[in-house]
C-alpha cells in the first residue's frame, strides 16, 4: 500500500463526474489507513469503512444505507479487478496510467493549495472609494451607444374623446395633423411628448410602452410609427429621426462588475506571489533524500 497523503475532498467533483478518472485515481483515495474497520479486500488491496465515509460524504449518502454501501463495495471490486487485469496483461500501460493518475492527483493538490493560500491572503472588502476611483479612471471601458430620437409620443386612455381621429393624425402627414395632435395631447394625454427639433433618449421616451427590444430597435431604424395597447391605455409612437449617441454607463449599473474586477486583480497579484514562493514554502518543511 502507498503511504501518500490523502486529499479526498479535493477530488470529489472529478471523481463524481468522471468514471475514467475514478479508475485511475482510486488507489490514492484509499491509501492512508491503520487500525481501521475493513470492508473488503482483493489481493493486497484493502477497502476500509473510512473510504465509504468519504464517499458517502461526497455524495450525500447516509452511512446506514446498506444498499449504497454494498454498491460501493461492488464498484470497488470491479475497479480493482480492472486494475489488476491491466497490470497483469499490459504492465507497461498500467504503469503509464498509474503515472498519469499520480500527476493529475499532484496537479489538483498544487491547484488547491495555491487557491487556499490565495484565500488566506485575499482581502475581499472593496470600498466605495476604490470602486469610484476605478470607474473615474476607466470610463472608456463603460461607454455604450444609445439611440436618441426626435419623435411624437402619446399615452392616452383608450376611451378618450377623438381617439379615432388621432389614430390617423399622429402620422403627421400635414400641418393640420400637427395642430390636432398638439391640441389632443395637451387636453387628453396622460403623457405627451412632441419635439421636431430636440433629441431625447429613446429608452426614456418609451419606458411605459409594452414592446420588446426587437420591435423597439426596428421602430427606430425604420423611423417607424405604430400604435400599442395595454389593458387601459393606447400608445401612439412616431419616430421622426434618430442617431446614435455614446454615453457612459451609470456607476450603479457597473458597480458589481467593477468590484469583481478589483478582486480579480488582487487575486492575480497574490497568485503571482504565491507561485514565486510556493516551492520554497513546501520544501522548507520536509526532509528530502536522493538515492
Amino acid at each position: 500500500m502507498s503511504t501518500m497523503k490523502c486529499f479526498t475532498p479535493y477530488l470529489s467533483k472529478l471523481i463524481a463526474n468522471k468514471w475514467f478518472w475514478s479508475l485511475l485515481l482510486f488507489p490514492f483515495l484509499f491509501a492512508c489507513h491503520n487500525r481501521e474497520e475493513k470492508l473488503a479486500s482483493i489481493e493486497d488491496e484493502i477497502l476500509y469503512f473510512s473510504d465509504f465515509e468519504s464517499y458517502a460524504s461526497m455524495h450525500d449518502i447516509s452511512l446506514n444505507d446498506s444498499l449504497a454501501r454494498e454498491k460501493f463495495i461492488e464498484n470497488w471490486f470491479l475497479q480493482q479487478k480492472i486494475s489488476l487485469t491491466l497490470k497483469e496483461k499490459f504492465p507497461e500501460k498500467y504503469q503509464q496510467n498509474k503515472w498519469q493518475a499520480a500527476q493529475t492527483f499532484h496537479r489538483l493538490n498544487a491547484f488547491d493549495l495555491e487557491n487556499e493560500l490565495i484565500l488566506q491572503s485575499l482581502d475581499s472588502t472593496v470600498t466605495e472609494d476604490e470602486i469610484m476611483h476605478y470607474y473615474k479612471n476607466n470610463r472608456n471601458k463603460y461607454v455604450q451607444e444609445s439611440f436618441i430620437v426626435k419623435a411624437l409620443y402619446i399615452k392616452v386612455d383608450e376611451q378618450a374623446p377623438g381617439i379615432n381621429r388621432i389614430s390617423q393624425a399622429f402620422l403627421l402627414k400635414n400641418d393640420k395633423d400637427i395642430e390636432e395632435v398638439i391640441k389632443f395631447g395637451n387636453l387628453y394625454a396622460s403623457s405627451f411628448y412632441f419635439e421636431k427639433d430636440k433629441w431625447i433618449f429613446f429608452e426614456d421616451l418609451v419606458r411605459d410602452i409594452p414592446i420588446n427590444e426587437d420591435i423597439k430597435e426596428n421602430m427606430v431604424l425604420t423611423r417607424g410609427n405604430s400604435t400599442f395597447r395595454d389593458q387601459n391605455y393606447l400608445y401612439f409612437l412616431n419616430i421622426l429621426d434618430f442617431k446614435l449617441k455614446k454615453t457612459t454607463a451609470p456607476l450603479d449599473f457597473e458597480r458589481e462588475s467593477i468590484r469583481k474586477h478589483i478582486l480579480k486583480r488582487r487575486v492575480n497579484n497574490i497568485r503571482k506571489e504565491v507561485n514565486e514562493t510556493i516551492e520554497e514554502n513546501v520544501q522548507d518543511k520536509y526532509t528530502i533524500r536522493r538515492y
